[in-house]
């Protein structure tokens, strides 16, 4: 299991979010070395420890990237696409 602590969100990732209509929590984990979001019916985005290292901007580029994932409900279709690849495998 990975443990993750949430994060208080950036002022600029927090608008981010109202902006996307997005209530996703950001957990940071030393477990990671790079961004990921998991999860559908309640998503999140987990932050390697680094994150908090970063400026104002990359911190906002990086949470974009990965909310934008959860706007569009990518999790969903790349799981499809796992299993398709599976049975056809």
């Amino acid at each position: 299991a990975v443990r993750a602590r949430q994060l208080a969100l950036p002022d600029r990732v927090g608008a981010l979010q109202r902006r996307l209509g997005l209530e996703v929590p950001l957990a940071a984990t030393d477990r990671l070395a790079v961004p990921i979001t998991f999860g559908w019916a309640r998503p999140i985005v987990m932050v390697p420890m680094s994150f908090n290292r970063l400026s104002e901007d990359e911190q906002e580029g990086v949470a974009c990237h990965e909310f934008l994932h959860i706007h569009r409900r990518d999790w969903p279709v790349a799981l499809a696409e796992e299993i398709v690849r599976a049975m056809l495998w």
